[in-house]
């Protein structure tokens, strides 16, 4: 669900300072961005070019499961996501692949699918984490693995997989 901060952003953030600089790698424009963070003044905007080559920054659009709780719970959500993730690993078999899970439970649900369930990977490493104090071993050990996949619900943020260390993500 959508946060909207401009109600809130002269009142609690734009009155304590003269100049700001707002970085952003967002796909909305700039004028969309400062709408919605209530931004009171003028500003200009500075886009950079992207330096990595087109070739190696497709974004494939497959939506495949409408992952609500209940349809995780009651439909066929969790099949859905397994198979889909299930062709990813086996076309990409070389590769390191991130899956972006969001919860501890659908890391755990799907890492049972993808070891034991209907939708085995044989011969791929499958690391997941339990706790955010864990996060960090998991990481090292995807990186240190190769064609390892990591099923990972905070791995959004913060993290650098150059080259070899990611080539999929699945978000």
């Amino acid at each position: 669900k959508p946060v909207m901060v401009s109600g809130y952003g002269t009142k609690n953030l734009w009155r304590h300072g003269e100049k700001w600089l707002v970085m952003s790698a967002t796909l909305i424009s700039s004028d969309e961005m400062a709408d919605s963070l209530g931004l009171p003044f003028d500003y200009d905007t500075v886009v950079v070019p992207m330096t990595f080559p087109v070739e190696n920054r497709q974004i494939i659009m497959a939506p495949v499961a409408n992952v609500t709780f209940k349809e995780l719970k009651e439909g066929t959500a969790l099949d859905d996501l397994a198979f889909a993730i299930q062709t990813i690993i086996l076309k990409h078999a070389e590769d390191r692949i991130l899956i972006h899970t969001v919860s501890y439970d659908l890391t755990n649900r799907l890492s049972y699918q993808l070891r034991s369930g209907n939708y085995k990977v044989r011969g791929r490493e499958i690391i997941t984490y339990d706790s955010a104090r864990d996060r960090k071993y998991a990481l090292d050990r995807y990186k240190q693995t190769p064609a390892s996949v990591l099923l990972a619900p905070s791995m959004e943020r913060g993290v650098d997989l150059a080259d070899d260390l990611c080539r999929v993500q699945v978000i």
